[in-house]
Formats: C-alpha cells, structure tokens, sequence
C-alpha cells in the first residue's frame, strides 16, 4: 500500500500536477529589467505570470519574494535583505520593496514566487537583479562604471562647462 502511495504521488509529481498552474516571468524593478542605477529608497518589484498549461481563467492568489546580496546567497535559500513570507494577494505589480535599508552601491538578487487559484505554489522565478545607486539622485549626475544585469560597462559622460 506503501509502495502504491509512494508510485502514485511520483506520477503526479513528474506530471506538474502538484504545482501552481502559473508561474513568474519578467521581473522588473522600478519598470526595468535588470537595472544598474536605482535611486529609490524602496524600489518596487514587479512580475507577470503566465499559465503553465494554457488554461483560462487561472489567477495569483498569494506571493513570496526574496532578496539577497548575492545571486549564490538567493540560490542557495539564504535571502539576507528580505524574505516577505507568503503575503495573501493577487497583486502582482509595484510591490514596494520592505526589507533591510539598502546603501548606495548594494547589489539586489531577488526572485518571486507565487500561489494559484488552487493554493499550488509555483517554483521560484529566475533570478532578478537591480543595484543601489543614491548617487544619481544626489549629484544627478551618472556615476562612471555602470552596471546593467551581470555586465559591468564603462560610460562616459561629457558634463557641461562651470560658467
């Protein structure tokens, strides 16, 4: 009987049917996908979900974020920023980051992950990123190594003449 129970639940494992029929995609922070430079104190997180197996009708009811200093600190469970814990609603937009204070400079690696309209949980999201920058806001001039995603890239930028 054991063995029955066991046999069974590895079907319906293999076959999906015991996860969330939808599942987070393009993760963005303050609009953006991956973004270098946010000036925001608490940056707003946001995803889309899409349905696993087409079907109609299928809706977020819950979601999980996670945010850690480093994308092997996120992927090994070990969130450093923020854990949210399961928060109960269908929101899935501008999500206002509510974690430990960020410092210019910091690196963010987050994911989401979220309940259906059955209570299933999908599996986390791909890992997002975005990097603090107050720098922007208080000089409002760009900083001169730039940082989009996993890329580092060297911008120069011609700032006008003193009168």
């Amino acid at each position: 009987m054991k063995k029955t129970v066991t046999i069974i639940l590895l079907t319906l494992l293999s076959a999906g049917l015991l996860n969330a029929s939808i599942r987070p995609v393009r993760l963005t922070c303050e609009y953006l996908t991956d973004p270098s430079a946010v000036d925001v104190l608490k940056p707003r997180l946001s995803w889309i979900n899409v349905s696993e197996r087409k079907e109609r009708g299928q809706l977020q009811t819950a979601w999980e974020i996670r945010v850690a200093g480093s994308m092997e600190k996120l992927l090994a469970g070990q969130p450093d920023l923020w854990e949210s814990g399961k928060v109960i609603s269908g929101e899935s937009g501008n999500i206002e980051y509510a974690g430990k204070p960020l410092r210019s400079r910091q690196d963010c690696w987050w994911q989401v992950r979220v309940w259906d309209r059955k209570g299933k949980v999908s599996e986390w999201s791909e890992p997002a990123f975005w990097s603090m920058d107050y720098s922007i806001r208080l000089t409002g001039k760009l900083s001169g190594l730039v940082r989009h995603g996993r890329e580092n890239f060297l911008c120069l930028v011609r700032l006008p003449r003193k009168a």
